[in-house]
């Protein structure tokens, strides 16, 4: 959510305590263009100076350059507008500590309300497949205590935050990154919390239309129908599965997360195919050659369609899908039943329904 504005200039300086084997850095941040830039600087003696011009508050990167490949995703996330800014970084960039604008404080604000909570909610996660592995309902129980308790904490501090400062681009962002996946229940208080200008704005209104999508397609609601071509060119309905629980799949080739996911559907899918079950994956690839290495390499044996359109699948605009992998299971009566499960959660569901 950015206004227009007359570009001005920004200077952004850094220290670096352990600079060694440190030559450059980069600064990277959207033009009024639109076209993402990209600033170097030499680092002397620890130092280093970056110059530039923005006409707005944008999302920028700081990043040490190295020819280590494992240093590709190591990078600094802070907020640039004109004036100045100091970045002081110890051993980890992303741990460095900026002082800069008015947005940049209350990132730094809100980070300190709830970085030592997705700290202690990662370490938890972290747990998962060893409690998982222990076969211990007590075990499991309390785990999912844990979890329920820290993000419900997170989510109040950051609706709280919202709250005090609608107007804010940080604000803002932290909404947007709720939209992606949206639970009515919860998204709702957050998109309301906004200011009026925000909620107005181009991604305020995409959001709001989204959140009316999802409201159509939560659970209980029935399916929306979708229609499209298998990989052999002939139109198939998501009706035509009768009978069944169906899982509707979003996925493509080139999402890391929903292969990866794969081994899990293959092994709901051997246990519950006789059952009653059934995938019918939507892909949102928009090259049919990629579509169809992707299922053969990764031996999918369920119902496969696509229009090939990408993002703008015609059933992905219709279930308000925008990120994937991201799913929705439905009943053998056409009512959606849960959304988004992943992991050994499909199978744990699937084994209260059908078995």
């Amino acid at each position: 959510m950015c206004l227009p504005a007359f570009a001005a200039e920004f200077i952004v300086k850094g220290k670096i305590k352990h600079s060694e084997g440190r030559s450059k850095i980069c600064l990277g941040y959207p033009g009024d263009d639109g076209n993402y830039l990209s600033d170097t600087a030499n680092i002397v003696d620890g130092n280093f100076t970056i110059k530039g011009q923005v006409s707005s508050v944008q999302k920028a990167t700081l990043q040490f350059i190295s020819d280590d490949k494992a240093q590709r995703y190591v990078y600094l996330e802070f907020y640039l507008e004109p004036g100045n800014a100091l970045i002081e970084i110890d051993e980890d960039i992303r741990e460095a500590q900026v002082t800069a604008g008015t947005e940049q404080a209350l990132a730094v604000q809100l980070k300190g309300q709830i970085g030592g909570l997705r700290k202690e909610l990662d370490s938890v996660f972290s747990t998962y497949r060893s409690v998982l592995a222990k076969k211990d309902s007590v075990l499991m129980k309390d785990y999912l205590a844990t979890v329920a308790k820290l993000s419900s904490a997170i989510n109040l501090a950051e609706l709280d935050f919202v709250k005090r400062n609608p107007e804010s681009i940080v604000a803002f962002d932290v909404v947007k990154a709720r939209s992606y996946i949206i639970d009515v229940k919860q998204f709702s208080p957050f998109l309301a919390a906004l200011g009026e200008k925000a909620k107005d704005s181009e991604e305020g209104r995409e959001m709001s239309n989204r959140l009316e999508i999802a409201k159509k397609t939560r659970v209980g609601k029935p399916m929306i129908e979708v229609n499209l071509a298998d990989s052999t060119g002939n139109l198939m309905k998501l009706s035509e599965v009768k009978g069944k629980y169906v899982l509707l799949e979003f996925w493509s080739s080139w999402c890391g997360p929903c292969r990866a996911e794969h081994p899990n559907l293959k092994k709901a899918y051997a246990e519950f195919k006789d059952k009653g079950f059934e995938i019918y994956a939507v892909s949102l690839d928009s090259r049919k050659a990629d579509w169809l290495k992707a299922i053969k390499d990764d031996d999918l044996p369920w119902i496969h369609v696509s229009d090939l359109k990408g993002l703008q699948c015609a059933a992905a605009v219709d279930y308000g899908i925008i990120a994937i992998p991201q799913n929705v299971l439905i009943d053998d009566k056409g009512t959606i039943v849960e959304k988004n499960l992943r992991g050994d959660s499909l199978q744990i569901t699937l084994s209260k329904l059908l078995n």
